[in-house]
């Protein structure tokens, strides 16, 4: 497989080049006990802040086709999934931005 694409109706992940993305997220426990706490998600930019501004918003990495050989990362993107990678053994050229923090 060398592209991947998801459906525009999908609520929760996206491709940019044949890449599966999802937006980067803060969360702050809001209240609760240390047993069962609450929290609140929100949507970060690339230096972890919080921003409502979608154009500005952080991705994470979630899957690389296997068969690509030359991936360049969005500029975006923040977070790379522990198993983004797996199976990719064709990849000669791997460029990633300097936003990326895990």
């Amino acid at each position: 497989m060398t592209y991947i694409d998801v459906d525009d109706n999908n609520e929760t992940y996206f491709d940019i080049d044949g890449v599966v993305y999802t937006y980067a997220m803060g969360k702050e426990q809001t209240g609760g006990s240390s047993w069962n706490p609450t929290y609140r998600y929100f949507h970060v930019d690339v230096n972890g802040n919080e921003t409502t501004d979608p154009t500005k918003y952080a991705y994470e990495l979630i899957a690389v086709p296997g068969g690509m050989t030359n991936v360049k990362l969005h500029d975006n993107t923040r977070t790379i999934a522990q198993c983004a990678f797996d199976g990719c053994e064709n990849i000669k050229e791997l460029t990633i931005p300097s936003t990326v923090v895990t």
